[in-house]
């Protein structure tokens, strides 16, 4: 029914295209005017550009991420009875817009306070994976490069604009299907996985209604999917590949090349570019998984526990801004595996995780965000908070949203006792006690 299907990939400009004899790969030169352009905001311009030059040759289009999706089944076989479509992956389960403080950030500094409390209650979409027909991936495409402002440019800027061009319905393409994670077809496993236990049948990721999605985007947020992905799909890596030099290649390239017995390789190539360098802002993630990796060495070598030392410390650089619930989590565990097992733990480390554990849950408290509430309370038992006043916060408003008035007043109490005396404490929870006393009976207000 369709003409032969094309995916584009993001970060480098490679098209793929699916022939029946195999696949084809081209690799084409990034327009000058990109060139100081984020890639994953200028894919946009190029893709839109290069489905107006040749898209009439092909029947669907995958706009597609490339380092961390894997297909396990063809996408264009799930959606040929659709004439015309554009299918977007949605973050649902707990994907709210205000529940992720920097996609709240990135709505904001592109489009503003404004744009932000409009979709605020609204699940997040995923730009990194997008399908549809030819004409609709072209106006797709094009729109996300018109309303992308131009006076902004970094990281995430296309999760924002997808969701202002969506949600105030810039796109005119009469089938629009908004792929749920749990039953579509594109898998967003990050947000999923957040709120639903990993599932796997033999070699396949199951979504939450146990079918197999076509498409599994961001494996490698979980350990357990990146073995199972490494063990598939992978040829164990046995040497650094030096042509690729950027910080992601290196990470990638890390995580292979340490499952290997010899750690010295994958170390000195990974040292190269930690020494000296403030890279890894916005890879935290790979950062703590890099330490966890290097803690599964039973007998590590001097060399390792130095690099270890080193990851530490640049762990806590690149989570001065970015430091999440699932960072605090990790940390914790890889903290307290530390001390079991006698390894080092730089002094800065538990206070500084203990520190922006207090500040993640605090943000939650102030949002609101009930969905957080639970792990928020994972995250303190975690790091030895349990008789901070949060953590009896946290357990107030949890009782109050199961109705139990008298035990979350038992548990308020706890909270005021922890406070009093404080002046500063008292100031800054005054918000949080005058809400718990709006939800108490009245003959025990204050």
């Amino acid at each position: 029914m369709f003409p032969t299907p094309i995916w584009f990939c993001s970060w480098k400009i490679i098209l793929i295209l699916n022939a029946p004899s195999g696949g084809k790969i081209i690799v084409e030169p990034v327009p000058d005017e990109l060139r100081d352009v984020f890639p994953a905001n200028s894919r946009w311009k190029f893709s839109a550009d290069y489905i107006d030059a040749h898209g009439e040759k092909y029947g669907q289009i995958f706009l597609s991420d490339t380092r961390d999706v894997i297909f396990q089944k063809d996408l264009f076989e799930c959606y040929k009875n659709y004439p015309k479509y554009l299918a977007c992956a949605e973050e649902d389960f707990a994907g709210y817009i205000r529940s992720d403080k920097t996609v709240c950030e990135w709505i904001r500094d592109a489009y503003g306070e404004d744009e932000l409390k409009k979709m605020a209650d609204k699940f997040m979409y995923c730009p990194s994976t997008v399908a549809g027909t030819y004409e609709e991936v072209k106006i797709f495409a094009r729109k996300m490069w018109d309303y992308m402002p131009r006076n902004v440019d970094f990281y995430g800027l296309d999760l924002a604009a997808e969701c202002y061009i969506m949600y105030n319905n810039l796109v005119p393409v009469e089938n629009i299907m908004e792929v749920r994670c749990h039953e579509g077809e594109i898998l967003s496993s990050f947000w999923f996985h957040v709120m639903n236990p990993i599932k796997i049948n033999g070699e396949k990721i199951l979504r939450g209604d146990g079918g197999v999605p076509a498409v599994v985007h961001q494996y490698d947020r979980h350990e357990k999917l990146v073995n199972l992905v490494n063990k598939i799909y992978r040829e164990p890596l046995t040497e650094p590949n030096e042509n690729f030099t950027d910080v992601q290649s290196s990470l990638d390239q890390f995580f292979h090349l340490a499952q290997n017995e010899n750690s010295a390789i994958p170390l000195k190539f990974f040292m190269n570019y930690l020494e000296g360098k403030k890279v890894f802002s916005r890879k935290v993630n790979d950062l703590i998984d890099v330490w966890k990796m290097l803690l599964k060495r039973k007998n590590p070598a001097l060399s390792t526990e130095l690099f270890e030392i080193a990851i530490q410390r640049e762990i806590i650089s690149a989570s001065e801004n970015n430091f999440y619930l699932s960072h605090g989590q990790k940390l914790c565990t890889l903290i307290n595996f530390c001390k079991k097992n006698n390894r080092t733990v730089i002094a800065e480390m538990p206070d500084f995780v203990k520190k922006n554990s207090l500040k993640a849950v605090k943000f939650h408290l102030d949002k609101k965000n009930f969905d957080r509430y639970v792990r928020c309370l994972e995250l303190l038992i975690l790091a030895g908070l349990t008789e901070h006043e949060y953590f009896y916060f946290l357990l107030a408003e949890l009782s109050l949203v199961f109705n139990k008035k008298e035990v979350a007043l038992e548990y308020y109490k706890d909270a005021v006792k922890i406070t009093d005396g404080d002046k500063d404490e008292e100031d800054a929870l005054s918000g949080y006690k005058a809400e718990m006393r709006k939800n108490l009976p009245d003959e025990i207000r204050r």
